[in-house]
């Protein structure tokens, strides 16, 4: 007679255990029980919404205490989720896991934020300043604008950005 148990370790449709055990001599008729692999427990991993509030730590232990142990981690720049806070839970594909129920051996890569990234300071000197507000702007800068004598630009017209225009800012 056989039962069925899951098993982190033997695959599904393999004995985990049987009596009496392998090799061991038993009488024409005897009973022979077994147990047979399911494979690993299977379980419903976080979705997107719910993972892009939470810190790494604070998923990786509820992952951890879920039974999911296989865990790397890689960061990704974001302007819509926080530093720190996980972005999404991929296969070593790419491939999102989150919402799917997969089983708890499964290598799962914990991508998480690492802020917005540095992005090209756009050069905007010579537009005249209401240009140069929205070309700022417009790259995800706030602005403030000051006011600076130049004799060689004209009244209300950019002089210059801090930083420089093609800096690298975050």
């Amino acid at each position: 007679s056989g039962d069925a148990a899951s098993s982190t370790t033997v695959p599904a449709g393999q004995i985990i255990t049987q009596n009496p055990p392998s090799g061991a001599t038993a009488t024409s008729g005897a009973q022979i029980s077994y147990c047979l692999s399911t494979g690993a427990t299977q379980k419903t991993l976080p979705s997107v919404s719910a993972l892009n509030g939470n810190t790494k730590q604070t998923v990786e232990q509820g992952l951890n205490a879920a039974g999911f142990n296989n865990l790397q981690e890689s960061d990704q720049t974001s302007t819509t989720v926080p530093a720190n806070n996980v972005i999404d839970l991929q296969d070593s594909n790419g491939k999102s896991l989150a919402g799917q129920t997969v089983p708890v051996t499964t290598a799962i890569t914990v991508v998480v934020s690492s802020g917005p990234g540095n992005v090209t300071v756009p050069p905007v000197v010579g537009q005249t300043c209401t240009q140069a507000e929205q070309t700022l702007q417009g790259a995800g800068f706030q602005t403030t604008t000051v006011s600076q004598f130049d004799n060689t630009v004209q009244p209300n017209y950019a002089i210059g950005t801090d930083p420089g225009g093609n800096a690298q800012a975050g």
